[in-house]
């Protein structure tokens, strides 16, 4: 680590070369501390997946407020694709199969729930780093992604879940309601 040399009234010279040496991180209970060094914080970062940390942004604040933007955007067209998935969904099976459409609506319901809310999620991260950004620091959010990722996957297999049964128990209905002599000759 590098320090710079702090001259302050009641601070002996000695104070100010340890400083500079990096034997002086910081006091605790009157003893002097060697700093972190950058392994031993990432290591404190890695094990913190289930709490939010903020670290310090040192870079260019005009690509981090980019980089923002660009994830912003992902999210919010992953959100959107949910969204038209789902309308498409109910209008196929609304057009196509109307038989089907009122057992195929909840899957298309959860579909766009899953757009809405990540286009949710994805205002309130970019709003959020953006004011840590401003304050010169950086949020590491990884529980929340987790989160999302994991109640649209949760949410999205449930849809296709429903989709499914409900084309099986068609096809079984199907089945059942073909006459004696066309099941035959197949």
């Amino acid at each position: 680590p590098s320090y710079h040399i702090i001259t302050a009234p009641g601070m002996s010279t000695s104070m100010s070369l340890l400083r500079i040496s990096g034997y002086v991180g910081r006091r605790t209970r009157g003893v002097l501390t060697r700093p972190q060094h950058s392994y031993q914080k990432k290591r404190a970062l890695s094990t913190s997946v289930w709490k939010n940390v903020e670290v310090d942004n040192t870079g260019s604040i005009a690509r981090d407020l980019l980089a923002t933007e660009r994830t912003f955007l992902a999210w919010a067209r992953t959100g959107l694709g949910f969204v038209g998935a789902g309308s498409a969904l109910a209008a196929a099976y609304h057009r196509h199969n109307a038989s089907l459409a009122p057992t195929v609506y909840p899957a298309s319901v959860l579909l766009i729930g899953n757009g809405a809310f990540l286009l949710a999620f994805a205002t309130r991260r970019y709003y959020t780093v953006l004011s840590a950004l401003r304050r010169d620091r950086f949020p590491i959010n990884t529980f929340d992604t987790i989160m999302a990722v994991a109640l649209t996957s949760v949410t999205t297999m449930a849809s296709l879940g429903i989709v499914s049964f409900a084309e099986l128990e068609a096809a079984k209905k199907d089945q059942q309601e073909e006459p004696e002599g066309e099941r035959e000759s197949k």
